[in-house]
């Protein structure tokens, strides 16, 4: 979206948009498209009303809304290759976009609702890469954070820059991922990791108070192992806090993720790591506190493993000094449903202190919902825990893993739900979700769908599978595959990949069913037909007894096959399995 294709009459409305602070939260958003591949982001200003949504859709417009209003479009990118980052911040009395482009020029971008055009802020040419940030000051002035690939003699290759407004840019620490954190009084605190001649890590931070005009010197937190893109940054009551995994090779490249702290702006650190399972690789946390100290941390993960479904791993902890100490870490998924993914924990606190809602994206009913608990002690105990939030929309509903998802109403707390619109999980809407304590005193913390005569019903799918199959009617098989390879997979494209397989007297075995998924062991005669070609004749192997067993699904109230290949790294479109 370069400024070349800026309009001002999009301009004049964005204006609009930006000053608005609605009374009730609105839902024009359910219909927007979203590929999975493009950007969003959500900003509320601090003890306010006023909030904004921003996104990439699926025809690459940069399109935004602010409550009670229209969807607005501020431009259009020339397609997927310049997708990019972007950030929204909004305060009491301001808003602003920022956002990376490579079109005309590679360069980022800024407009705030009293400017007329859109500005480059990357004043020094920082070569800026799509991670950016973008907050205002006590007074109301933008600040922009963004990290640069530019080369600088003696210095690493990636930095975080920063720019504040009626300042020239700067470039802050060196830093591949951007972590930061505000501080209550408008403060900022930049973290980034150094190399050292040794091979391994400094992590070091540049603070800039709210009344100074410039970061004070780089100082080191701590030193650290090389570690992965898990690098985030918060501030809880005041407490200063940065988070990083490492893998240690001597131990069998074991995951840890581990925490630095501060309570006196970064003069003293203590270093300590998360408790929880050393053979997960954990890929997203989220955190909440209040003003007494206490804290919840939400980590989701994946079990290290060689195989292809790997289970999700899910650990909460909770402190009440600030994250000095922390409970032991428990995962409160039920391990039956380890089939099944889970993604994005979630910890947004209520309406009333002492409020807390966990929630993540669960797929044990092979399609994603909304599960998770709710607490009046900030954790401590849980009213309820690992049940569906009934009051969600029917549908395929999810959460974003590393975005600021939840915002605040005067009837409590919303998140923006990720919608899905069909089984191929490739394009969504955005939906504001209300949280409510009702959903405690329903009685679902089992999940177990409603399946009359399961298995007979399921002997006779797989019964007249197999005949479709040795009479090659491919049609009749494709429509028994489960709805992701559907989705996904025309029928010419699964017709053509059919080969010349005689399959007869089938025996189904043992059949074992585990909540929405079927395990079916089968076996049955396959045979290659003798084929004639031109001058000469193809002798097939002799036909054998084949053993198998397939997995079914239970998807809109019918047995679906699951659609798998031993051979091309076992092709399969199910999307409810870990990846």
């Amino acid at each position: 979206m370069g400024v070349v294709r800026w309009s001002m009459g999009a301009f004049s409305l964005l204006l609009a948009l930006m000053v608005y602070a609605g009374d009730e939260p609105q839902h024009q958003l359910a219909e927007v498209q979203i590929p999975i591949t493009n950007l969003w982001d959500h900003a509320q200003a601090p003890g306010s009303e006023r909030r904004a949504t921003v996104f990439y859709d699926h025809e690459y417009r940069f399109m935004a809304q602010w409550p009670d209003t229209e969807l607005q479009e501020y431009g259009v990118k020339p397609g997927p290759t310049f997708l990019s980052g972007v950030g929204v911040a909004v305060s009491d009395h301001r808003a602003g976009l920022l956002w990376y482009d490579k079109d005309p020029d590679k360069a980022v971008f800024l407009l705030t609702d009293d400017a007329a055009d859109p500005i480059n802020i990357d004043d020094i040419d920082s070569n800026p890469l799509g991670e950016l940030a973008l907050t205002f000051t006590p007074d109301e002035r933008w600040q922009a954070l963004w990290v640069g690939e530019r080369q600088i003699q003696g210095e690493p290759l990636y930095n975080v820059y920063y720019r504040q407004e009626g300042q020239a840019g700067e470039r802050v620490v060196p830093a591949e991922q951007l972590a930061w954190l505000a501080e209550d009084d408008g403060g900022i605190v930049v973290f980034g990791r150094r190399p050292t001649a040794e091979g391994q890590q400094q992590i070091v931070f540049r603070h800039r108070a709210a009344d100074a005009d410039a970061f004070a010197p780089e100082q080191v937190v701590t030193a650290t192992p090389p570690f992965g893109m898990n690098f985030r940054a918060w501030n809880a009551a005041g407490i200063w806090a940065v988070s990083w995994d490492v893998q240690y090779a001597e131990v069998g490249i074991a995951n840890v993720f581990k925490l630095a702290l501060s309570a006196d702006q970064g003069e003293t650190w203590q270093v300590t790591r998360f408790p929880g399972d050393e053979w997960v690789v954990w890929y997203s946390i989220d955190v909440a506190a209040d003003t007494e100290g206490h804290v919840v941390v939400a980590l989701t993960g994946m079990l290290r493993s060689e195989q292809r479904d790997r289970p999700s791993r899910f650990a909460v902890m909770r402190s009440t000094d600030g994250g000095r100490s922390w409970s032991e870490a428990w995962n409160p998924r039920d391990e039956q449903w380890a089939y099944s993914r889970m993604n994005a924990a979630k910890v947004v606190p209520g309406a009333e202190p002492g409020e807390l809602y966990l929630l993540w994206e669960d797929w044990r009913s092979l399609r994603p919902e909304l599960y998770g608990g709710f607490s009046t002690d900030f954790g401590a105990t849980w009213e309820v825990m690992d049940q569906r939030f009934v009051n969600q929309p029917e549908g395929r509903n999810g959460l974003a893993a590393w975005r600021h998802v939840d915002y605040r109403d005067p009837s409590g707390p919303y998140v923006m739900m990720q919608r899905y619109h069909t089984d191929r999980y490739h394009e969504y809407g955005l939906i504001p979700f209300h949280l409510t304590p009702e959903f405690a005193a329903t009685e679902l913390a089992d999940f177990a769908p409603d399946i009359p005569d399961a298995e007979e019903r399921l002997q006779e799918r797989v019964a007249r599978y197999w005949e479709a199959m040795g009479e090659r009617d491919w049609v009749a098989t494709y429509a028994f595959l489960d709805p992701y390879a559907r989705a996904t997979w025309p029928l010419e494209g699964y017709i053509n990949r059919r080969g010349p397989i005689d399959y007869s007297n089938l025996e189904i075995g043992a059949i074992r069913i585990e909540g929405a998924i079927a395990y079916v062991d089968l076996s049955i005669d396959a045979e290659i037909p003798r084929r004639r070609l031109p001058g000469t004749v193809l002798n097939p192997p002799e036909p054998r007894r084949v053993s198998m067993q397939q997995r079914w699904l239970w998807l809109d109230d019918q047995w679906h096959y699951e659609y798998h290949e031993a051979v091309d790294n076992g092709l399969r479109f199910a999307q409810y399995v870990n990846r």
